[in-house]
Formats: C-alpha cells, sequence, structure tokens
C-alpha cells in the first residue's frame, strides 16, 4: 500500500519559492545540449517517478528535460510537484522542467491538484504553486531541430521578439481575452499545439476543458 509522504507546510514553501527563483533566472525558452533522457506526463504517479529515476538514473547521473503536467489525475501530485522541484534546486544545469497545460490554475484547478493541496494544506499553498508556475519555461528548442514534438518550439518561437518576451512569467490566456502579445504561442507550447493558433478557442463542453485548434491548416 503506498503512503503519502508528509512535509512541514513550510518546507514545501521553501521549496517553490527557491524553484520560482531559479525558473524567473533562466530563460523561458530553453535551449538544452544533448544527451538528455525526456520524459513525459506524471499526472501525480509518485512511485512511478521513482520507478523511472531507478531505471533511468538518478541525477545528477543523467540528465533530464520533462515535459510538464506534473500533477493532477493522481493520488500523489504534491509528493511530484516537490520532488521534481527539489532536483530542479540542487541541479538546475541538469534537470529541466517545461509549464504543461496542468500546470495552469485554470485546469489543475478542476483536475485535483487544486483539491489534494486544500485537503492536506490550504488553498494558499496551492496559489503559491500556482504562481511559481506562471515562471516555468515552456518549450524548448531541439539540438538538431528534428519535426516539432509536443512543447517542442516550432519556428514562432525562433525570432528574437518571442524570444525576449518569452522571459517574463506568464499566466494562463483568458478564453474570452484580450489576448496579449505571444499568448498564442503561449498557448500552443502548453497545450502541444506547435503550429501558430490561427483560429482561436474551441470551449470543448466534455470534462470543462478548454483545447487549442488551429485553423491555418485549411487556410
Amino acid at each position: 500500500m503506498w503512503q503519502q509522504v508528509d512535509l512541514a507546510e513550510h518546507e514545501i514553501r521553501s521549496l517553490i519559492l527557491r524553484a520560482r527563483e531559479i525558473f524567473l533566472s533562466q530563460a523561458m525558452l530553453l535551449e538544452i545540449q544533448a544527451p538528455i533522457k525526456v520524459c513525459g506526463d506524471v499526472h501525480g504517479q509518485f512511485y512511478d517517478l521513482l520507478r523511472m529515476f531507478e531505471y533511468g538514473g538518478f541525477p545528477p547521473d543523467a540528465n533530464y528535460l520533462f515535459l510538464g503536467d506534473y500533477i493532477d489525475r493522481g493520488k500523489y501530485s504534491l509528493e511530484v510537484i516537490c520532488l521534481v522541484f527539489a532536483f530542479k534546486i540542487k541541479y538546475p544545469e541538469n534537470f529541466f522542467l517545461l509549464r504543461g497545460n496542468h500546470e495552469c490554475a485554470s485546469i489543475n484547478r478542476v483536475y485535483g491538484f487544486y483539491d489534494e493541496c486544500k485537503r492536506r494544506y490550504n488553498i494558499k499553498m496551492w496559489k503559491t504553486f500556482t504562481d511559481c508556475f506562471n515562471c516555468m519555461p515552456v518549450v524548448r528548442i531541439p539540438e538538431s531541430k528534428p519535426r516539432p514534438l509536443r512543447r517542442f518550439a516550432d519556428d514562432s518561437w525562433q525570432g528574437a521578439s518571442m524570444r525576449s518576451a518569452a522571459t517574463r512569467a506568464h499566466t494562463w490566456p483568458s478564453v474570452h481575452g484580450p489576448w496579449r502579445p505571444n499568448d498564442w504561442a503561449f498557448a500552443s507550447a502548453c497545450m502541444g499545439e506547435l503550429a501558430l493558433l490561427c483560429g482561436g478557442w474551441s470551449a470543448l463542453r466534455r470534462r470543462s476543458s478548454m483545447t487549442g485548434y488551429s485553423a491555418c491548416m485549411a487556410a
């Protein structure tokens, strides 16, 4: 039977604040050199994450890039996010964390992370995490620029203005607008749609989710 890992509230807050400082000190658009292990969504599966490290090697013996979605759905979102934040703090140049769409307040408010923070600690804890998530990088440029994959940069992120704007903290853009410069590219990266979103947002009633769609393919 898996058990929760008990951490003091002040320890978690210190972890969040230090991780936020590191995210702000690094670019939102990462350029990372190989070799590096790329890992997909964890979604609160803490013990699966531990097995992943046992198989691939613990930092700093192996370099890692996580593509986001550490929280929600699983039972151990707090354990997962605290562990990856701790590795990021200890090995900031070997351990990289991208922001997924579940690291956005409007989504993790619905899919479990908010409830977990409220049940185990308090709502203020969730807000502190949200402030940190807003500072996480959202894309990386592959070393050899292969065909774009989820949360890898396409040409829309290559310009100097994009790189400059991508260095600031970014909140999730509202479906109702107004949209700020580069919001399309930001939403595109977090949602995994790598073409610039020309068509806008489609609000899906199913599970109260939002998905981006592109009209440029039909143009």
